[in-house]
């Protein structure tokens, strides 16, 4: 089976009560088989986060957004 591997630009928005701007970024790869909690502790890792207590949420390009803190649930924003 051939394996798709998807870029996926990740941006900090906001933390520690502040907003970032300019936003700190990166680009991570991953493949339809992981999941979106596989993701966050990726990304998790790729900052060097030490404190992983906190919720995730992804927004995808549809707007459809997804938290791994509730599983199966996706969100459609009103457009």
């Amino acid at each position: 089976m051939a394996r798709t591997w998807s870029s996926i630009r990740v941006e900090l928005v906001f933390g520690r009560g502040e907003d970032y701007w300019l936003r700190p970024g990166l680009i991570v790869a991953a493949a339809r088989s992981h999941t979106f909690e596989q993701l966050g502790t990726a990304i998790d890792l790729a900052f060097a986060r030490w404190d992983l207590a906190h919720l995730r949420l992804f927004t995808l390009a549809d707007q459809t957004r997804s938290s791994p803190s509730e599983p199966g649930k996706t969100h459609r924003t009103a457009r």
